[in-house]
């Protein structure tokens, strides 16, 4: 009987999550323009097909810039004829990712289900931008499980959103030293640099002149316009821990500014450690070890926009799916309901402890799993003893 309640509760429970994230999607749907993402993609391969530079947002007449290689338009050019195509996509890829995490990664649906629709609101992100990052999401997961089957090729599904963005070169790390045999790890390590040298070549042969333009705009080289270089301020739309150290540093003082963000940075470093030795150290699961490892990274990374977070999400469905569920639901709602504060430049303090939510969310959770994680550890050799 008990049970019987437990699998209704589950249901209404998922119910619940599915229809508030279909409410959210027809929201955006009913809206007159789509994602402002996926406008800049069409709008690039527009103009690259009337044959102008499509990294001079002059070019675009929009106050956002194309960043991304020029080979990407040959692909993405394809979907600007259906409007929210990118939607009806994300939600198919979000299937899939949550059937891989079940099917594949020892999670649990009640966990994966919510956690990857409605943590961190980043699958909303995504949706609402048309951004790339459910298909970044999408090719770590597989990531993840070629690798927990010990398949020394597993980086290459890193290489093609590595090749647009930073983060994914960074998730790559954890991978190459997935296996204890230095020959797995090279080969690795070899698939994923010959994997992202042979994009590289690829896109200067496409074009030599938009490749160098491409990296221009990358390194913010055209003055006046939007790039990812020029983006390096901690807020809602940038939730990066160093960063964010910094501007609070600043804020504290400008003359010693450098000190004081030393000491948050050791702070930080301190903090991985102490993860990492109650984690990682004596884990011997690859999949936990990769998650954990995912979970102390993003918390470096020089810029994380919110729809990135859904990498995050991804990472911890294993993770909370291991750990009483109580705790897991608590973990989840505190990812939702993050964006309770909302920052005003009538206070430039409160501006930037509101904005920054998302960092003390990310910090909290690393926290609350790694106590959950060394208690259920301690248990377990309690209970071994």
């Amino acid at each position: 009987m008990i049970n019987r309640k437990k699998t209704i509760g589950e249901f209404i429970f998922l119910f619940v999550i599915i229809a508030a994230f279909i409410q959210s999607v027809i929201k955006l749907m009913r809206r007159a323009s789509t994602g402002w993402d996926h406008e800049i993609y069409c709008k690039a391969s527009e103009v690259w097909s009337s044959g102008l530079d499509p990294y001079i947002a002059e070019n675009l007449g929009m106050k956002l810039s194309y960043s991304y290689p020029a080979l990407f338009l040959t692909f993405y050019q394809y979907l600007c004829s259906i409007k929210f195509i990118f939607i009806y996509i994300d939600i198919l890829l979000i299937g899939v990712i949550v059937w891989l995490l079940v099917r594949k990664l020892s999670s649990s649906l009640i966990v994966a289900l919510p956690v990857v629709l409605l943590g961190y609101n980043s699958t909303y992100s995504n949706i609402e931008t048309g951004n790339l990052g459910v298909v970044e999401a999408f090719l770590l997961t597989l990531a993840l499980v070629f690798t927990v089957q010990k398949k020394n090729w597993s980086s290459i599904f890193l290489v093609p959103m590595a090749f647009l963005k930073i983060v994914p070169s960074m998730l790559a790390l954890p991978i190459w030293f997935s296996s204890p045999k230095w020959k797995d790890r090279a080969i690795q390590f070899i698939v994923f640099v010959g994997g992202m040298i042979s994009l590289i070549v690829a896109n200067i042969i496409f074009s030599k002149e938009l490749a160098l333009s491409f990296f221009r705009q990358l390194t913010g080289g055209y003055l006046n316009q939007h790039s990812p270089a020029n983006e390096m301020t901690a807020n809602a739309s940038n939730p990066t821990v160093l960063l964010f150290f910094k501007n609070l540093a600043m804020m504290f003082t400008e003359q010693y500014w450098f000190a004081i963000f030393v000491i948050l940075v050791a702070g930080l470093a301190a903090l991985t450690y102490w993860v990492w030795k109650n984690t990682i150290r004596n884990e011997a699961s690859a999949l936990y070890r990769l998650c954990w490892s995912y979970l102390l990274i993003l918390m470096w990374i020089p810029r994380l926009k919110p729809y990135a977070l859904i990498l995050l999400c991804v990472a911890m469905v294993p993770l909370l799916s291991r750990v009483p569920r109580r705790f897991a639901f608590w973990i989840f709602f505190v990812t939702v309901f993050h964006r309770v504060l909302n920052g005003t430049k009538n206070n430039e303090w409160w501006e930037l402890i509101s904005n920054n939510t998302a960092i003390y969310t990310m910090i909290a959770v690393l926290i609350l799993l790694t106590l959950q994680w060394r208690k259920q550890r301690q248990t377990s050799k309690d209970v071994d003893v």
